[in-house]
């Protein structure tokens, strides 16, 4: 009988533990496996790949931001991790050590991936991509609610999404937050929304701004995120998200002022689209600069067509991807496909 309680304690204290483990493991929210190049099985790829994530998990943790390059071609493999900005050093570490267990039983034969959760990032491939903004692939979620007036919250968002952009671009960890009070005619008394925009460290400042602003630009195209409380999109070089609760840690909440420091960034030209087996593309010249009054009107009048259609349950995604194939991670989610 003495013995008993000390056991029972203990099966107690494990099952915990068990527990809390298995419902504490970060979940991804989508990965991508690059379908044109595979390796085999004991290969000298193989071999560099898993030195890479070794290393990855190992340095990303420190800084929050790790790339390096292991091998000499035809196996070279560079790889990069991305931990987010208000996410401390234990939480970076188990975000990247879940991640490199994931991303090859996701893709195990793959040359490259990509997999996204909401603390970290982490991307290997046989194509360098150091450097250079990567437009493909990238994924939009929002949030299923509207906004009780649309014109003040937006001009209200899209005004502190803008400052974000400068703020991120010019900053040593090419991190932002911030949070902006909605107010005007019609807007709901107290409230405020809350944003994040975030680069990989690899990018320049121009190059970190113009990733921003074009994804934004392509957020916008997506009209059925572009009119909802909140919504983000996740990309393979940047990645913002706004809602109407704070979303991310409290000691990286900042006051957001404009910059007058950083040039305007010339936006993409265009962007291109093929849906499903239709293939055909959507071309629109895309400002960095629009009127916010203009865009306050747009916005409206977008909202009350779609209050019109029917709406998603669940949270809603669309992705833009090419040369990549699209895997969910366990989440839930529902959303559509632009392949």
């Amino acid at each position: 009988m003495g013995s008993s309680l000390p056991l029972s304690l203990l099966l107690t204290t494990t099952l915990l533990v068990s527990l809390s483990t298995t419902t504490t493991r970060a979940q991804p929210l989508i990965q991508f496996c690059q379908n044109k190049s595979n390796y085999t099985t004991n290969s000298t790829y193989q071999a560099n790949l898993n030195t890479l994530l070794s290393s990855l998990s190992s340095n990303g943790p420190t800084n929050g931001f790790f790339n390096t390059t292991q091998g000499n071609p035809p196996d070279q493999v560079d790889g990069l991790v991305l931990c987010r900005g208000d996410t401390n050093v234990s939480e970076c570490a188990a975000c990247l050590d879940t991640a490199v267990v994931d991303v090859v039983q996701s893709c195990p034969t793959q040359k490259g991936a990509i997999i996204w959760y909401d603390n970290c990032l982490l991307r290997y491939s046989n194509i360098r991509f150091f450097n250079s903004v990567e437009n493909s692939p990238k994924f939009f979620m929002s949030n299923v609610n509207n906004p009780t007036d649309p014109a003040p919250f937006f001009a209200a968002v899209y005004g502190l999404i803008e400052s974000l952009v400068n703020k991120a671009a010019g900053g040593p960890g090419m991190f932002a937050t911030g949070e902006v009070a909605v107010s005007g005619p019609g807007a709901v008394a107290g409230q405020k929304a809350y944003a994040l925009a975030q680069c990989t460290r690899d990018l320049s400042r121009d190059s970190c701004a113009q990733c921003l602003v074009g994804a934004n630009n392509m957020y916008l195209l997506c009209t059925q995120c572009a009119t909802k409380i909140g919504g983000r999109v996740i990309g393979s070089s940047c990645n913002f998200r706004f809602e109407v609760y704070k979303f991310y840690g409290d000691s990286s909440i900042k006051t957001v002022v404009p910059s007058p420091s950083l040039p305007p960034i010339p936006p993409p030209t265009s962007v291109a689209f093929a849906q499903g087996s239709k293939k055909h593309a959507l071309r629109t010249t895309l400002t960095i600069i629009i009127p916010v009054l203009a865009f306050v009107v747009i916005v409206a009048v977008v909202f009350v067509c779609l209050r019109k259609m029917r709406r998603v349950k669940n949270v809603r995604i669309e992705v833009t991807t090419s040369n990549f194939e699209c895997r969910f991670g366990n989440t839930g989610m529902k959303g559509e496909f632009w392949n």
